[in-house]
């Protein structure tokens, strides 16, 4: 039995069991008592028509876990992340109801509801997001003050999907009937289906491909079905960046549901923006989390572990990290890098390292460079985290070997290697740039540190403290207003040396870095091993 079908089986009982304390004339009792105070359900699908007039919609989604993902946000506040949502400008909040896998509830929904009421008659839309097949579900989704609810042609026959339609038009909702290829797409056109969902999860096999909606919006224009008009079209799962809107709404779908990447993130409303308006670069800071990283400490050890990698992931890194220089005391055993490697890649959902496209042939000067070559950076890594392993002075051969090897997405260079080692490596790097520890920064020569970085080949330049010889993982950190300064100059750099959950926040403020990094600060006391509560409250803080 696949996962879709593991699931609704568990519904079914679930629902019986319902049906044994709640019947159906209490919940349409319960409806009627709602009603009287809250009014009829308000149209999804004018909700989206009117914002798509003028930018795509967002369908933002309340969801604690998912089976694919695990736990995402357990002890979240529905009504107040329901709130920053609408805030942030969402036409449709969804609640995941289910509460096996999901974790869900209807109470999360009746409290969302509720919450966003206080808006008036601009409040966004609430859609269940449940597995339904019984229009005892359609009851509650209207008791529990759903506008709308999911029907997943997948897991219905065509007359299951035809009666639950017109049950819930009867209610007043309009459903958003999600589909995942043309075959269901015929049968969603059939049934009468006037809002559709590609989920670009397979949920059969929970499988992603993010072209998934582009392949349906070609397949309905060829149908004779006019989008936006007959049919109002959103793209379901995977949504994480401006990027992944923008090939939406170029192929024609008029909004998109944006999930996960809002459970995970400091800032929902300002994520929600970005997803339909191009917000300033300073917004699309990350975070580098990076496990077993920094620097050569004397000593030996491989300590870098599986779990804390996960972790690590799970709270919002963009970058994780794995040392390769044998004399730091948090060196990793290649074989334990490659399970790191299989663990990231999973929660990523990709099989490969990333592409990164070719090194352009017109590098231009030095900002120009380092602007565009973040941008990618930051884009690349937005959607999953990328594995980085760092090295100090080792040969290109000795570098591209243990990538092939381990399956690595980027290198950083900690040494004295220089710029040029960079054409010769597999993937792109990122170049440290050594600076002294303590308040140095005004005796520390910018104009010489600039004049010695060369365009056109590291991808990105990371900030890091040099004490007494030793190339980072001091824990000490560097004047931030170096890294201001660098800042002001036009030359975007991560920021290491001596971060702290204590002290993120305040050098995110003073530097304005796109990303920052951590190692020993998150560590318990020996060198490697991470405290993971102390993980999650630094990339917490920094993100904030």
């Amino acid at each position: 039995m696949d996962m879709l079908m593991q699931i609704v089986a568990a519904r079914k009982k679930s629902v019986d069991a319902a049906k044994a304390v709640v019947t159906e004339a209490e919940l349409e009792r319960q409806i009627s008592a709602y009603e009287a105070i809250h009014g009829r359900p308000i149209s999804i699908v004018n909700k989206i028509r009117e914002v798509a007039e003028r930018t795509e919609a967002v369908a933002a989604e309340f969801k604690r876990a998912s089976p694919s993902k695990g736990d995402i946000a357990v002890d979240a506040n529905a009504p107040e992340q329901a709130l920053i949502y609408a805030q942030g400008g969402a036409s449709v909040i969804s609640v995941l109801t289910e509460p096996e896998r999901f974790k869900g509830s209807l109470q999360d929904m009746l409290d969302v509801a509720l919450a966003i009421k206080t808006l008036g008659a601009d409040r966004p839309a609430v859609l269940r997001k449940d597995f339904i097949f019984d229009t005892y579900q359609l009851l509650e989704a209207r008791a529990y003050g759903a506008d709308s609810l999911l029907l997943i042609v997948a897991m219905l026959s065509p007359d299951e999907l035809s009666l639950l339609l017109k049950a819930s038009r009867d209610l007043g909702m309009e459903p958003l009937v999600e589909v995942n290829n043309e075959a269901e797409l015929d049968v969603a056109l059939a049934a009468g289906a006037t809002l559709i969902g590609v989920n670009n999860r397979n949920l059969r096999t929970f499988k992603l491909d993010l072209n998934t909606t582009v392949h349906i919006a070609e397949a309905i224009r060829a149908r004779g079905v006019r989008l936006g008009e007959d049919v109002v079209l959103l793209a379901l799962s995977g949504v994480f960046s401006r990027a992944d809107s923008l090939k939406y709404e170029h192929c024609g779908a008029q909004g998109v549901l944006v999930g996960e990447m809002l459970m995970r993130t400091p800032d929902p409303r300002a994520t929600i923006q970005a997803s339909t308006h191009t917000l300033p670069r300073r917004s699309s800071r990350f975070v580098r989390r990076w496990m077993a990283f920094t620097g050569a400490d004397a000593g030996v050890g491989g300590i870098t572990d599986e779990a804390s990698a996960l972790v690590a992931a799970q709270h919002g890194a963009n970058l994780i990290g794995m040392i390769f220089v044998r004399k730091s005391p948090r060196a990793i055993d290649l074989q334990v890098a490659k399970t790191v490697v299989s663990a990231i890649r999973r929660f990523g959902e990709r099989s490969a390292r990333h592409a990164f496209p070719a090194r352009p042939a017109v590098v231009g000067d030095t900002t120009a460079w380092f602007q565009s070559q973040g941008r990618l950076l930051a884009a690349a890594c937005a959607r999953t985290p990328l594995v980085v392993g760092v090295f100090q002075n080792h040969t290109a051969e000795e570098i591209n070997a243990i990538v092939e090897e381990v399956g690595l997405d980027l290198v950083q260079l900690h040494g004295d290697e220089g710029y040029e080692i960079c054409a010769e490596l597999s993937v792109p790097a990122i170049r440290v740039v050594h600076l002294p520890g303590g308040a140095t920064g005004d005796t520390v020569n910018l104009e010489a540190i600039v004049e010695h970085i060369k365009p056109g080949y590291a991808m990105a330049l990371l900030l890091d403290t040099t004490v007494k010889g030793q190339m980072g993982g001091t824990g000490t950190a560097f004047d931030w207003s170096i890294a201001e300064r660098m800042e002001g100059a036009g030359l975007p750099c991560l920021m290491a040396g001596g971060l702290t959950p204590a002290n993120v926040a305040q050098a995110v403020h003073i530097a304005s870095p796109y990303g920052v990094d951590v190692s020993s600060g998150v560590e318990t006391g020996t060198p490697g091993v991470k405290d993971h509560d102390k993980i999650r409250d630094f990339i917490r803080r920094a993100k904030h």
